[in-house]
């Protein structure tokens, strides 16, 4: 679902002194979006490298606020510290009534809220019955999978939310199917910091790479809400190899898919940061 809504949002770097003759340019990029018939639900702002900006700046600021109106986007305006922060208030940008702005401390945050809304939107409830490995790899691949051939290698893991599922650095020795909620992977930061890299809901994996490389977690994965968890460890796999060659050949199968859809969503990724 998040995949699908990527295309949806249109992230925009801003950098250096902001003017009247530069900023004019951020509009001028939006409109152009629009006009293409790109379908733009939120535009995130990253003011991350501007060192300052002068008040002539804020009209194309305001006329961005136009477009959203008249096209029905949010706005989100990311990483603007305390002194940009302070001229936005002054001005009343993201406090009248009919604008769509708001402010956010950085990226990460700006895009944890377009996630929330996206999946609120979408209407998902993780009460829902839960999804399984086993028909997650019919609907894949087309092929029938019996429950009660794969159940005996699988660990199933609950988590209340906040909890962390797997650790940076600790040995990777499983991969995880999310049956019901959601987790969220994360790089620890210097200073005890953390980026949020993206959220993972119900029918989808995380860690998978372990299965094929091993060593350790590039990043801790933690629960966003109350879940249910499946846990295929490298070990039962090979159990699985050795036990039932043709159900070990979908696994694998299935995880190819997942590796193409995941680079699928890297390129998109770079294509939009790129715009």
């Amino acid at each position: 679902m998040l995949d699908r809504e990527a295309e949806s949002i249109l992230l925009q770097r801003l950098q250096g002194y902001l003017f009247f003759l530069n900023a004019t340019a951020l509009p001028a990029a939006v409109s152009k979006h629009v006009a293409s018939g790109a379908r733009l639900r939120f535009l995130v702002i990253d003011f991350r490298d501007v060192v300052g900006m002068d008040s002539s700046a804020h009209g194309a600021f305001e006329r961005v606020e136009q477009l959203a109106s008249e096209h029905g986007f949010q706005v989100l305006l990311a990483s603007i510290g305390p002194a940009l922060a302070a001229q936005f208030h002054r001005r009343g940008t993201h406090e009248r009534p009919s604008q769509r702005a708001q402010l956010f401390d950085t990226v990460d945050h700006a895009l944890q809220h377009v996630e929330n809304r996206i999946l609120a939107d979408a209407a998902v409830d993780s009460a829902d019955a839960p999804l399984s490995l086993a028909r997650q790899l019919e609907a894949s691949l087309g092929t029938p999978v019996a429950e009660a051939c794969l159940e005996p290698y699988l660990e199933h893991v609950a988590l209340r939310a906040g909890m962390l599922l797997i650790r940076q650095g600790e040995s990777a020795d499983a991969m995880y199917f999310i049956e019901r909620g959601s987790v969220s992977a994360r790089i620890g930061q210097p200073g005890g910091a953390f980026l949020r890299l993206r959220t993972t809901t119900a029918g989808a994996l995380v860690g998978e790479i372990a299965i094929y490389r091993g060593g350790m977690r590039t990043a801790s994965v933690v629960a966003e809400e109350d879940s249910v968890v499946t846990r295929l460890s490298t070990s039962a796999l090979a159990r699985i190899e050795r036990d039932d060659p043709d159900l070990a050949a979908l696994l694998h199968r299935f995880l190819i898919v997942q590796f193409a859809d995941k680079l699928a969503d890297s390129t998109r990724l770079t294509e939009m940061l790129l715009r």
